[in-house]
């Protein structure tokens, strides 16, 4: 479901909140908060430009999170962070080059290359998802037509189901 970028980082606070009291540590003694997200993202600026997840574009959530959570906030794409934790925690750490492909909500990449995470001259990385397929195609999220996720992701997959003869009208992609 979308959320209003406010509505997250109130559910964020709660998140963290509950947390803390679990692992039996004050909020206050929580350094930073960091938040992995599909869609465009720029990572420097904190800036969401487009997610699936949330109602607006053009979000600067790191700062939303930082003056709701009264802390330090990093966001970023999440099959980005994906690629991070290969690289320092997983098979990526014998590779300095390789690729994390993502397939779920959407379609995302994380490209490592010479051992950095690559995020390109925008700073948003590899949109994989939202390569063009098929001009004038089916329509994605993101609002544009023909992306490789509007055909792979789990919604694509839904609606192709729903489309299939003798498929249980009930089926919904909530």
């Amino acid at each position: 479901p979308l959320l209003r970028p406010e509505a997250l980082a109130d559910e964020l606070a709660e998140a963290v909140a509950r947390l803390a009291r679990a692992g039996g540590v004050a909020p206050g003694e929580i350094a930073g908060i960091g938040l992995g997200i599909a869609g465009v993202v720029d990572a420097d600026q904190g800036l969401v430009y487009w997610s699936p997840s949330l109602t607006r574009r053009n979000v600067d959530l790191a700062r939303l999170l930082n003056d709701r959570l009264e802390r330090p906030a990093f966001v970023d794409n999440d099959a980005n962070l994906v690629a991070v934790a290969e690289k320092n925690f997983g098979l990526g750490q014998a590779h300095s080059d390789f690729i994390v492909v993502t397939i779920e909500a959407g379609v995302g990449m994380g490209l490592v290359l010479g051992g950095e995470l690559y995020r390109g001259t925008r700073g948003c990385g590899a949109e994989l998802g939202h390569t063009k397929v098929h001009l004038d195609g089916a329509l994605c999220r993101c609002g544009q037509r023909g992306c490789l996720e509007a055909y792979v992701a789990d919604y694509a997959l839904l609606r192709e189901a729903q489309a299939l003869p003798g498929a249980d009208p009930g089926l919904s992609g909530s």
